[in-house]
């Protein structure tokens, strides 16, 4: 682990509040099962309002916690720290909800789209239709039927990167809208948790180590150059969404 000093989306000085890592998390990342919860800090942006987990994940760490993800050790992990975690996916409604929710927004804006990468998108669900769809993902699962997968060392570039529910689990979050970036030829669909609240204090990190408003979310792509075209959110879907444009 490392700490994260300085606000990842804008870089004002946060400040700093208790919390805790969750016995799941630090157990995948070391392989080492602490007793409980683990104490740690979580570090508030007043400039953009961004929350984040003081304390960062390497490459190793991040890998080791989501290799195999949901797959059976991972739920026998889970399960064995947090007895009430079901491992449930998403239900046909959701995910069509989903679905409608990211093709409005890119639909509104964009035309005549032949590629899209789905950059940490698990099977390629999320996907809108067009001739190209591929996904990157750590996770190695079996992706969906005419899907292909995009590998880190490929030149290929796309007309649209999405990536989707990803940011809020990453530690280096410059680091990957750098990727991003790289992969697209000229949109981003950058999708994460919609909050109505804070997190509160004295919470729980889990896998998400990241918490995006809709002013810290701009705030990281205006330092990246990227001109945000439009942004969406649903807090029944639990989605904040910015469609951006290099």
């Amino acid at each position: 682990m490392y700490r994260q000093t300085a606000c990842p989306c804008c870089g004002t000085q946060p400040v700093f509040l208790p919390a805790y890592f969750s016995q799941f998390v630090i157990w995948r990342t070391t392989g080492i099962k602490p007793e409980s919860n683990v104490a740690t800090s979580l570090s508030h942006c007043k400039h953009c309002d961004f929350y984040f987990s003081s304390e960062r994940f390497d490459d190793n760490e991040i890998e080791s916690l989501y290799q195999g993800y949901r797959n059976t050790q991972y739920n026998r992990m889970r399960q064995e720290c947090e007895p009430k975690y079901k491992g449930e996916l998403y239900s046909l409604e959701y995910i069509k909800q989903r679905k409608d929710f990211i093709n409005n927004l890119i639909n509104k804006h964009t035309s005549n789209l032949t590629s899209i990468l789905d950059f940490g998108g698990d099977d390629g669900t999320y996907i809108p239709d067009v001739a190209v769809r591929c996904v990157y993902d750590l996770s190695g699962v079996e992706l969906k039927q005419g899907i292909s997968r995009h590998h880190l060392n490929s030149d290929c570039t796309y007309d649209l990167v999405m990536n989707c529910q990803v940011l809020e689990h990453v530690p280096d979050i410059d680091k990957l809208i750098n990727q991003l970036k790289n992969c697209t030829k000229e949109y981003l669909y950058i999708e994460v948790p919609a909050y109505r609240d804070p997190p509160a204090v004295d919470m729980v990190i889990g896998e998400h180590i990241n918490f995006f408003r809709e002013s810290s979310l701009h705030a990281l792509l205006n330092k990246h150059n990227i001109k945000i075209i439009d942004t969406a959110v649903d807090y029944e879907l639990k989605v904040l969404a910015v469609l951006g444009k290099l």
